[in-house]
């Protein structure tokens, strides 16, 4: 009777559990759900080291450089290393901060010299629950692993109910990969840059999906910024408040020198460099130099929002000098005229780039400027 009585009580768990998830299913038709109301969660995503780019995108090859030797750095691995993120960096020797805007563009400006904010930029990034990938302080350069953004998932009641039980159960079918990049105007002033790239999963017939580039958002790349500047000053990643000074729009021109074309900004060298640096990463140019005193990123082409296709006969002999190819090198040299700064795409070899190329990458930069 005892038995009986366990196995009708046994029959009815799993008769509520698969009623509820059934509901689950049902519920991920109602689009009337409401979702949180901030644009990323990744303390919540699991690891998905294992989607370096997700699937069906293609990876150009980056210089070994730029790579960790041991691999991601984890928030474990960061603790092991005996470097406390809370204790030793409480209070940094921060004289000002300020968010700067330009159009769609943001930066932080930190009164501290690099070294003493590179520690806490890796805390940060541990804070959101993001894994970095790569981290080069001597090019001043961090990239994070691809991360799933939870935000987008509906917070229904029974989500609630049942998301720590079934976590695993949902995937918001998004992943975002962000690069920290920090400049050193001078000694005792850092300039944070951070870029968005976002995958997205979509469906195809029979079941099937496949990862697509989206547009980066550059409201999250804000975000981040104001997170960050709150972290720095020893408040947890998570709380509002910094102080922006916002710039207006530059006016950018096309222009040409025999027959070359390029882009003439109306703005002086310094402030273009700044932005460029922003947009590259943009537009899909990873930065893997730069010479500030000559005017010079060196970059590789990783591919746009979109996925780019190479024919057979590209992948055999490197692609076509009339267009821009995936993983191929570049350079942008901008130089001085007074109260104007002129942008050039170059090769690998700092000659000029063909025509078509040089209005493809400039092209880019311009719908930046202009966004």
């Amino acid at each position: 009777m005892k038995k009986n009585i366990q196995y009708k009580s046994l029959i009815t768990i799993i008769s509520l559990v698969s009623v509820m998830l059934l509901l689950a299913s049902c519920s991920r038709l109602n689009t009337s759900l409401k979702l949180p109301d901030h644009k990323f969660d990744y303390k919540n995503s699991k690891s998905v080291k294992s989607l370096e780019v997700p699937p069906d995108l293609t990876l150009p090859e980056f210089d070994s450089t730029y790579t960790i030797n041991n691999g991601s750095v984890s928030a474990v691995a960061y603790k092991h290393n005996n470097i406390d993120s809370t204790s030793e960096l409480k209070v940094l020797p921060i004289k000002g901060m300020q968010i700067k805007r330009s159009g769609s563009m943001s930066w932080l400006e930190v009164q501290a010299p690099a070294d003493i904010l590179w520690s806490r930029l890796i805390a940060f990034w541990s804070s959101l629950g993001i894994t970095l990938k790569s981290n080069e302080p001597r090019v001043g350069i961090m990239e994070t692993e691809w991360a799933e953004n939870r935000a987008g998932l509906p917070m229904d009641w029974l989500r609630k109910a049942l998301g720590k039980v079934f976590q695993d159960t949902y995937d918001a079918g998004i992943r975002d990969k962000f690069r920290l990049r920090v400049e050193k105007p001078s000694a005792n002033v850092t300039n944070i840059f951070i870029s968005h790239r976002r995958a997205e999963e979509k469906l195809l017939g029979e079941g099937g999906v496949k990862w697509e580039m989206r547009p980066s958002d550059p409201s999250l790349e804000a975000e981040l910024l104001n997170r960050l500047s709150i972290f720095l000053q020893g408040s947890r990643a998570g709380s509002k408040s910094a102080m922006v000074v916002t710039h207006s729009t530059t006016p950018i021109i096309w222009s040409s020198v025999q027959g070359k074309p390029m882009l003439k900004v109306a703005e002086d060298i310094r402030s273009t460099w700044l932005k460029v640096g922003m947009m590259l990463e943009r537009i899909g140019m990873s930065i893997e130099g730069q010479d500030r005193t000559s005017g010079i990123y060196k970059v590789v082409y990783r591919g746009g929002a979109t996925k780019e296709k190479r024919g057979w006969f590209s992948r055999i002999f490197k692609g076509n000098k009339n267009r821009l190819d995936v993983g191929a090198e570049y350079q942008l040299h901008l130089s001085n005229t007074g109260n104007h700064t002129l942008i050039t795409a170059m090769n690998e070899e700092g000659q000029p780039v063909s025509n078509a190329v040089a209005k493809e990458i400039l092209g880019k930069l311009k719908a930046e400027f202009e966004r």
